[in-house]
């Protein structure tokens, strides 16, 4: 198995990048940092400001304990956390839903509500706002 390395994981996470801990509940990355000596990963609760360890660890002493910070409270693999985009409103994004695997559909972006992307099919966005469930910046090519 191989070793967790949140720094790895998350040095491209935007600050404010929503995680989780069965410790705070939600909670949002402040950083990651190489400064300190054992605790690199400083997250903000709703009270306080804590750091875990590179591999999750909330105590640096007890090398067998297990990761207490994850990507969300129904996602526990590291493995499978993404860092998604941040979008301008009116920018030209590539969409999909998760239903149909193969096409991908250009569309202005409009905002995001409730774990959905809106997006207008015309750039005057003008008319109706359609949603998807992905989203991807127009110079990656999904496809």
């Amino acid at each position: 198995m191989k070793k967790l390395d949140l720094t790895q994981i998350l040095k491209d996470a935007p600050k404010g990048t929503k995680l989780w801990s069965p410790l705070f509940g939600e909670v949002t990355l402040n950083e990651i940092t190489t400064e300190v000596i054992e605790y690199h990963v400083k997250i903000d609760t709703t009270d306080e400001y804590v750091s875990f360890t590179s591999e999750g660890h909330y105590f640096s002493g007890y090398p067998d304990s297990e990761c207490l910070l994850f990507p969300s409270k129904s996602q526990r693999d590291w493995d499978k956390f993404v860092i998604e985009d941040t979008f301008e409103k009116g920018e030209l994004v590539w969409v999909k839903d998760s239903f149909d695997n193969e096409q991908w559909l250009a569309a202005f972006y409009s905002h995001k509500k409730d774990d959905q992307h809106a997006c207008f099919e015309r750039q005057q966005k003008k008319g109706d706002v359609f949603y998807w469930d992905q989203c991807v910046k127009f110079d990656k090519r999904p496809f």
